[in-house]
């Protein structure tokens, strides 16, 4: 990205143009993506299953300017691993649900040390009891009903009412207000919904 801003004396030509590039960085990434899938007869319906599994190994942040590598890898919103797994029961009408969605264990910070007293409070680096995070398992569960274009479904999201880990304002990130990653982990808790869709085509 870069900022321009332009002069002119009120009117006329363009006298002068003043540029300067942004402080963006570089990343470079390296993973393997395994997705699976499987279906089958079973009883009077269908029974099927898949897996989407996202196994990191690199992230680094380059700084443009300096060259300075940060890794990434292994942190809060850059996890080792990820999965969603959803299992599916299809029985004419009928369909049911089942989806677990994983976050692997992960560090709020690859450099603990470099937290000093004015960051967070201690004189010796972050404490490994708040920059450690177990790995995350959510449950959503739903069902619907179907007959021509209509289509009527129930569900329930963090089935089991899993809380966030707590993550201070201090570390890297912990947001305020809800001390946690919310782009990593679910603030809300159980959620129910309901939805009705017709379909035109």
């Amino acid at each position: 990205m870069v900022r321009v801003c332009d002069t002119r004396p009120g009117a006329g030509a363009l006298i002068g143009v003043d540029s300067g590039t942004s402080n963006e960085n570089r990343f470079e990434t390296q993973g393997v993506d395994i997705e699976l899938a499987y279906a089958m007869d079973l009883g009077p319906g269908t029974l099927g299953a898949n897996l989407v599994w996202n196994q990191l190994f690199k992230w680094d942040e380059i700084g443009i300017f300096t060259g300075d590598v940060d890794d990434n890898a292994g942190e809060i919103l850059t996890p080792d691993s990820r999965a969603n797994a959803n299992v599916q029961y299809a029985w004419g009408d009928w369909a049911f649900f089942w989806r677990i969605r994983y976050w692997g264990s992960a560090k709020d910070s690859n450099t603990p040390e470099l937290f000093n007293e004015n960051d967070c409070f201690c004189s010796e680096g972050l404490a490994p009891s708040a920059n450690e995070v177990d790995a995350y398992f959510y449950h959503d569960i739903s069902a619907s009903w179907g007959t021509g274009p209509y289509t009527v479904r129930l569900g329930l999201i963090n089935a089991f009412d899993k809380e966030p880990p707590m993550l201070p304002q201090f570390t890297q990130y912990g947001n305020t207000g809800t001390n946690t990653a919310a782009e990593a982990y679910d603030t809300i808790g159980a959620q129910w919904y309901l939805s009705f869709n017709y379909n035109t085509n």
